[in-house]
């Protein structure tokens, strides 16, 4: 049950000393009949639904939140182990592939690679569908037998409780998608055959690179190219791009109509929390996640750890100022909730540098070296 809190938004409002009309922190909006007439119950209603709702909210920003940590944890960094197991931990609740706490290829530990590289590919594509589904056979079960939500029962029917259900779970399981899918596209390059001591006896010099999931495995040609890249292809189109598109277009199909109860119990998780000018802003922030995601992938084909490090910072810099300059959310605290989440993330991506770079200067390039010297 979606309990209505722009119910809070009619009738007389309780100003803060600034006077303002905005259902914020300070700022309880109270239905007119409970102010007219005292009727208690109304008034309880109305502040468990503000109180709800805020707790929502915030769960919603330590999701997003925790895919951001996951994104950063796979940067080829030598964290700390205790960083390491933490993600490993995040990555088992959001679905995130994690080689520190499960791989697909698990199961089949007599394969090639190629044959480790396609179980994983099509476990990390295809599980959270599995997923998913079994949630929604286990909630439609239990909601026969059981009240698991008294009053989403009584106003719910069962299918737009399994539609809600599965919003939630392409909210939270969007990233890892979205990383499994580019990650048809991520090559590295070894060798060019030009350059090195023995530019000759170079083996590992195909000019596209080769495949991160089977490292033996060439770039565009052979069976990444007849068969992976067109699975990567279908998986973009419908994992990376579709689920903010569909996310707008349902919204602006419903523009109208975002006030009414009916259109709250179905798609509430995706608007209302921003403000009326921002419903659409579910579809900016998975955008946001899949460029950080993006960065992490091809990232991977940079000679220098410390170059995607240091994209990626410059990658939560301009999303933060883009979010705080725009402030879609409807209440300031979560605002700045989101503003110090992602101040925190940056400030995780600039210290990943300490693990990276640990060579000093040399010599000749110390101050006062030339001086010393002569």
């Amino acid at each position: 049950m979606e309990l209505d809190v722009g119910m809070c938004t009619h009738g007389p409002c309780k100003r803060d000393r600034q006077g303002l009309n905005d259902p914020g922190e300070h700022n309880y909006c109270l239905p007119a009949a409970a102010v007219r007439s005292g009727i208690h119950k109304q008034l309880v209603r109305c502040l468990r639904a503000v109180a709800l709702y805020k707790r929502r909210v915030r769960v919603q920003v330590a999701i997003v939140h925790a895919q951001y940590y996951i994104i950063i944890m796979r940067l080829p960094v030598d964290y700390p182990s205790d960083m390491a197991k933490l993600s490993a931990a995040l990555s088992a609740i959001t679905g995130t592939e994690s080689a520190v706490a499960y791989s697909h290829s698990c199961f089949f530990p007599a394969d090639a690679s190629d044959g480790q590289a396609r179980s994983q590919l099509l476990g990390a594509l295809l599980v959270p569908f599995a997923v998913i589904a079994t949630c929604m056979i286990v909630w439609g079960v239990s909601s026969k037998f059981h009240q698991v939500l008294s009053q989403a029962d009584a106003t719910l029917g069962l299918s737009t409780q399994l539609w809600v259900l599965g919003v939630i779970a392409v909210f939270i399981l969007y990233p890892a998608w979205a990383q499994a899918a580019l990650s048809v596209f991520a090559c590295y390059e070894i060798d060019d055959g030009q350059t090195g001591l023995y530019p000759q006896n170079q083996k590992a010099s195909w000019r596209h690179g080769y495949w991160v999931r089977d490292m033996a495995q060439e770039c565009y040609t052979g069976v990444h190219l007849r068969l992976y890249v067109p699975i990567g292809i279908a998986a973009v189109a419908v994992l990376c791009f579709g689920p903010p598109l569909v996310s707008f277009l349902i919204l602006w199909n419903h523009r109208a109509e975002l006030e009414s109860k009916s259109v709250r119990n179905r798609y509430s998780f995706l608007y209302t929390r921003y403000k009326p000018r921002f419903f659409w802003w579910e579809s900016v922030l998975m955008l946001e996640e899949l460029v950080l995601v993006a960065v992490e992938v091809f990232g991977r084909g940079l000679e220098s750890v410390t170059h995607q490090i240091l994209i990626m910072l410059a990658a939560f810099i301009v999303i933060s100022a883009i979010n705080i300059s725009c402030k879609p959310t409807r209440l300031p605290v979560i605002t700045m909730l989101e503003f110090m989440s992602m101040t925190v993330l940056s400030l995780t991506v600039s210290l990943s540098l300490f693990f990276v770079v640990d060579q000093g200067l040399r010599p000749a390039d110390e101050v006062g070296g030339p001086l010393a010297a002569g």
